[in-house]
């Protein structure tokens, strides 16, 4: 019972945290906003406590962001191209069909925290662009698996830790 007192107590704190946070970025006092800070802050509050009370450790090397600027550059060059791709889905009523691809993926192990970054790490950069969205990493076929909005050569994992 004094555990669920103690979760509640830090939901609430929080959430009160995340509301402030959210107040001081909106500068807005109208009801619609606030009702959406409301919202916004509870569901934060609610994963936050849900993640620090799992007991996964994190373990981020140095060394597993140097293909960083790779993932940085796709803010531009995929922007680009699924620009073009709208443009001649518009004007040249060419469809435009997304799909799928995967790709061998062994930083799977649950255990190593280095292997948790690693697979949190990639979802992030391989769908920082707006062509690629990572729809997750099958832990036992050690595969990552993307959907592409459109054809590209690049790597499907362009942080390379997998």
């Amino acid at each position: 019972m004094a555990k669920a007192v103690l979760v509640g107590v830090r939901l609430l704190l929080r959430a009160m945290i995340f509301f402030a946070f959210y107040l001081l970025l909106a500068d807005t006092l109208h009801q619609d906003e606030l009702t959406a800070g409301g919202v916004l802050a509870v569901g934060a509050a609610i994963v936050s406590t849900f993640l620090a009370g799992s007991r996964q450790t994190v373990r981020v090397r140095p060394r597993m962001l140097r293909h960083l600027p790779r993932s940085l550059l796709l803010l531009f060059t995929d922007t680009g191209l699924v620009s073009w791709a709208l443009v001649r889905s518009l004007v040249l009523r060419q469809p435009l069909r997304g799909h799928l691809r995967a790709v061998r993926y062994r930083a799977t192990s649950e255990a190593d925290p280095e292997d948790f970054a690693r697979r949190a790490l990639t979802q992030w950069g391989a769908s920082l662009g707006a062509n690629r969205y990572v729809l997750g990493i099958d832990n036992e076929r050690q595969v990552l698996l993307v959907h592409e909005l459109v054809d590209s050569s690049g790597p499907l994992d362009p942080l390379e830790l997998g």
